[in-house]
């Protein structure tokens, strides 16, 4: 599973709008649509109500974004210790 995936959902999940999230996101409403789905089909389980008019989470699209936004916290934790250790190695 790639992390831009899982930000396309954390992202999607705050806004609950396919097109603002593909706007922010610079990429086509079918694209971030195809992506939601094959996340769906990877996870085996659906996590998103999708109607015409309406948007929401479903109980395990739920558990998802909370696990999502906790990898994407440590990531960026990562990120932030390795970039912090080679500033110290520099000087």
């Amino acid at each position: 599973m790639k992390l831009s995936v899982m930000r396309e959902f954390v992202r999607l999940a705050a806004s609950r709008n396919y097109s603002r999230t593909a706007e922010e996101l610079y990429i086509a409403q079918s694209a971030l649509s195809r992506h939601m789905t094959a996340l769906e089909k990877e996870l085996n389980t659906q996590l998103i109500n999708r109607t015409r008019n309406s948007f929401e989470l479903t109980p395990m699209g739920e558990i998802a974004l909370e696990g999502f936004q906790k990898i994407l916290e440590d990531y960026e934790a990562m990120l932030d210790n390795m970039s912090r250790q080679a500033a110290i190695r520099i000087t």
